[in-house]
């Protein structure tokens, strides 16, 4: 007896003082991030480092300043380039660019001890109501990586070519920013 009016009044202090819990927080990238490659993955696209920045346009438009600059090949929300950067470098690079989404979670104690759950089929249900998990915010991002038909990966930290391929992914990325202004 002592042990449920415990975690009642316990429950009741939690849902008054703090109504959710953050599980996943998702932030906004002001510039740039770049993210390395997972060297377990058994895919060889994976173990790839990626160059990431936020996206707030749609995907049409990014595919449509990509179609003025290069040869594109779309396949499953991915864009595939293949191209030669530098004119002093004889090499073909392969750039995947990659649209995602990422939202913000949290869980809501008030909905995690709400003890009258509807069956989603009841008219009265409401999904935001019944779920403790629930979605935050959400922020669109664009992941390049590069590398060449043996996936060697240029954007890693021992490759010579690392600065100068940074450098020409923030010049693509300000000319992607600029074609897609409103």
């Amino acid at each position: 007896m002592k042990k449920w009016l415990l975690i009642s009044v316990l429950s009741v202090v939690l849902n008054c003082f703090q109504s959710c819990i953050p599980l996943k927080t998702v932030t906004a990238i002001d510039n740039y991030k770049i993210e390395n490659g997972k060297p377990t993955s058994i895919k060889k696209e994976k173990q790839l480092t990626k160059y990431i920045f936020s996206n707030n346009n749609s995907f049409k438009k990014s595919i449509s300043f990509l179609e003025t600059k290069y040869d594109v090949f779309i396949h499953k929300n991915k864009v595939y380039i293949t191209h030669k950067l530098f004119s002093d470098i004889d090499t073909n690079f392969n750039l995947e660019l990659k649209f995602t989404e990422d939202k913000s979670k949290y869980l809501s104690l008030f909905n995690l001890f709400y003890k009258d759950r509807r069956d989603s089929f009841d008219p009265g249900y409401n999904k935001e109501l019944d779920e403790p998990m629930q979605d935050g915010s959400i922020y669109h991002f664009i992941e390049i990586t590069v590398s060449d038909d043996s996936y060697y990966d240029y954007l890693s930290v021992d490759s010579s070519l690392k600065n100068r391929l940074i450098s020409y992914l923030q010049n693509l990325k300000q000319q992607h920013n600029f074609y897609i202004q409103p």
